[in-house]
């Protein structure tokens, strides 16, 4: 049975192999260095491992856009939360143990053993668990209606119109770029025009909502990924570096 490495944040490291170690992340102090020993048993879907308490969110994930997404959620909300990395490359996403956590084998889905109601909950998509993770913890939405209207627009763009595009250009550049340059220019461009519009909308504001909000969160990992179609835009660049700069956002992207 395949035990995936667990870690919590970048303060923990990625332990390889039979046993499996895994370190918790405090609301209280979510950038801590509060880490234990998981039981040598490893991890199993339906076993809790570790020492982890009442509540604790499992979050499965890989490096991917989608993944990081939502780790940098996971990270920047304080939540106590376990990450499982589940390497698409062996395959570990189509493996009966991954299914029974997210039928559609795709990463991220998150797991949460104290969710609404005091049930458990399952969850996939990274827009999804980024709002879960939202509304959990109280962070990550402004209170302003209109701000937080505002948010959801970017967050929701940043999922599927960026995120989209990214992905499409990702698949053609690594399946048959000889053949296939026309079809990626066409989606550079889509991306960039998207890039521009949150470079447009960044002229005078730290944050697509004014704040720094899931909408934020959304966008970059991508603008991260594609600053080759960044060029010009001033304001996307600047808020990239903002973005780098807060420990919540590192934690994540170094999941």
């Amino acid at each position: 049975m395949p035990r995936w490495r667990s870690c919590t944040g970048s303060n923990s490291r990625t332990r390889h192999g039979p046993r499996s170690a895994g370190a918790r992340t405090s609301a209280r102090n979510p950038g801590g260095r509060c880490c234990r020993r998981a039981p040598s048993s490893g991890y199993h879907p339906r076993t809790k491992t570790g020492s982890q308490g009442a509540g604790m969110i499992e979050l499965y994930m890989w490096a991917t856009g989608n993944g990081l997404r939502a780790a940098v959620g996971m990270a920047e909300s304080g939540l106590e939360h376990r990450i499982h990395k589940v390497d698409l490359s062996k395959g570990e996403h189509k493996r009966p143990e991954y299914l029974k956590i997210n039928p559609a084998g795709q990463i991220p889905a998150l797991t949460d053993s104290n969710g609404p109601g005091g049930k458990p909950l399952s969850l996939a998509q990274s827009g999804a668990i980024l709002l879960y993770a939202a509304e959990k913890s109280g962070r990550l939405l402004p209170k302003d209606p209109a701000r937080k209207a505002v948010a959801l627009q970017w967050m929701m763009m940043g999922c599927s119109d960026v995120a989209g595009n990214s992905g499409v250009i990702f698949a053609l550049e690594n399946t048959a770029p000889e053949k296939s340059a026309p079809i990626t220019d066409f989606f550079k461009a889509r991306l960039t025009n998207f890039l521009r519009n949150a470079d447009a909308r960044l002229a005078g504001r730290e944050f697509l909502a004014d704040e720094f909000s899931v909408a934020d969160i959304a966008l970059y990992p991508v603008v991260n990924q594609r600053k080759a179609l960044t060029g010009g835009m001033a304001n996307l660049n600047a808020w990239r570096e903002r973005m780098s700069a807060r420990p919540g956002v590192q934690k994540g992207m170094a999941a």
